[in-house]
C-alpha cells in the first residue's frame, strides 16, 4: 500500500513537476526491523544529498477515513528489544543446589525491568516493558535447570527515557556475571526504532495541506505506543510522520484479518505532493522573486486571470522569463477554496 501510494505521487509529480527543488522518493528497505532508515543514511550517494525536509504517513486503523492525524513532538514512542540468555550448568533434579542455576537472575531482570513502568502514553515520562519470551531449563524431568533466556520490549515516549533504561539494563546483566563467575551471560539488543520528533513547522504544514485537499484534521494528545523506522530521520532531518484515518471499522495493524485499505491510496499521495508544494513556497523561494501565496474561491479565478495578465502586459521590464505566473494546485478539483501560487 505505501509502495503503491508513493508510486501515486511520483505520476503526479511527472505529470505536474515542481517550480522548484527536488523530491526523492525513498522506499525504504527494512523498515519492520527498524535496520533500513539506518542503513539509508549510511549510505554514501544519501549522506552526499542536502535533504531540507522529511515527511512520511502512516495507515491507522480506527480513525476515521482520511482524517489527517499529526502532532508536534513525540508521533511514536522509540522501540527496542532485547535478548538476554544465562547459561550456567545442569544437576540432577534430585539434586539442584549442584546446578548454577539461571533462575533467579531472570525472574529479578523481569521485576526489575517491570518497576521501571510508568504513567500512561500522555505522560512524558512514559515507559513499559513487555515480556516477548521467558524459557528456562528444558523438557527434562530429571534435569535441573542450567540455561535460559529472556526476551523483552522496551518503549518509551523520548529516546531519553529508553537509553536510561538500557543502560539500567546492562548494568545490572554486569553486575550479575561479575557476582556469579560461573554464570554466563550475554545481552543482545534488536529491532530500535527512534521516536518520531515531529517539527513544529512541519507540522504546520501537514495542517496546510490537509485544508487544501479537503481532509479533516485531528491532533492527538499523546505519542503512538508502537515503534517507526522513520523515527530515526527525524533525530537528523527536520519533518514529521502522520497518521492518515484507515477508516473506523477497519481491524488493527498486524492482525490476521487486516487488509490495507486501498481507497485512502490517492489522498494519501496528494497530501505528499501537496508538502511538496509547501516546501517548495517556503524553502525554496528566491528573495529577489518572492512567492506570495492567495487563497481564491472558485468564482474569483477569471477576474484574477485578467488582472495579473494586463499586470504582465504592463511590465516593462520583468526580473525574469514569466513574470507571472498563476499555478493552482493540480490536485484540486475545486469547487473549495485553493492555493495558488503567483511568482513575480
Amino acid at each position: 500500500g505505501h509502495t503503491t501510494m508513493l508510486l501515486m505521487l511520483a505520476g503526479l509529480l511527472h505529470e505536474h513537476p515542481l517550480e522548484r527543488g527536488r523530491i526523492l522518493l525513498l522506499f525504504q528497505p527494512a523498515e519492520e526491523n527498524g535496520q533500513g532508515a539506518q542503513l539509508v543514511l549510511q549510505d554514501p550517494w544519501f549522506r552526499q544529498q542536502k535533504i531540507d525536509r522529511a515527511f512520511a504517513l502512516h495507515n491507522l486503523p480506527g480513525y476515521p477515513f482520511s482524517t489527517i492525524i499529526c502532532r508536534t513532538g513525540s508521533f511514536t514512542c522509540s522501540v527496542i528489544s532485547c535478548t538476554i540468555t544465562f547459561t550456567g550448568k545442569t544437576a540432577h533434579a534430585a539434586e539442584p543446589e549442584k546446578a548454577v542455576s539461571p533462575t533467579a537472575p531472570l525472574l529479578h531482570i523481569l521485576h526489575l525491568s517491570e518497576s521501571w513502568n510508568r504513567g500512561t502514553l500522555k505522560n512524558p515520562d512514559y515507559f513499559r516493558t513487555t515480556l516477548i519470551e521467558l524459557h528456562i531449563g528444558e523438557e527434562a524431568y530429571g534435569v535441573a535447570a542450567g540455561s535460559g533466556l529472556i526476551r523483552l520490549t522496551l518503549r518509551a515516549a523520548s529516546e531519553k527515557i529508553l537509553q536510561k533504561h538500557r543502560q539500567q539494563l546492562e548494568q545490572f546483566v554486569q553486575q550479575t556475571i561479575d557476582s556469579h563467575p560461573p554464570l554466563r551471560c550475554s545481552i543482545e539488543w534488536t529491532e530500535p526504532f527512534a521516536a518520531n520528533e515531529n517539527d513544529p513547522e512541519s507540522v504546520t504544514w501537514i495542517q496546510e495541506a490537509a485544508q487544501s485537499n479537503g481532509l479533516a484534521y485531528k491532533e492527538t494528545d499523546h505519542p503512538f505506543a508502537w515503534g517507526e523506522d522513520f523515527g530515526l530521520f527525524t533525530q537528523h532531518i527536520p519533518g514529521a510522520m502522520f497518521g492518515l484515518g484507515a477508516g473506523i471499522s477497519t481491524p488493527a495493524l498486524h492482525t490476521p484479518d487486516y487488509d490495507f485499505p486501498n481507497n485512502i491510496l490517492p489522498n494519501g499521495a496528494r497530501m505528499f505532493y501537496e508538502l511538496a508544494l509547501i516546501t517548495q513556497l517556503n524553502t525554496y523561494s528566491d528573495s529577489r522573486f518572492p512567492i506570495i501565496q492567495i487563497r481564491l474561491d472558485p468564482n474569483q479565478i477569471k477576474s484574477w486571470l485578467i488582472l495579473l495578465s494586463a499586470f504582465s502586459n504592463n511590465h516593462t521590464n520583468p526580473p525574469n522569463k514569466s513574470i507571472i505566473k498563476v499555478s493552482p494546485s493540480p490536485l484540486h478539483n475545486l469547487p473549495y477554496p485553493c492555493i495558488f501560487s503567483i511568482l513575480y
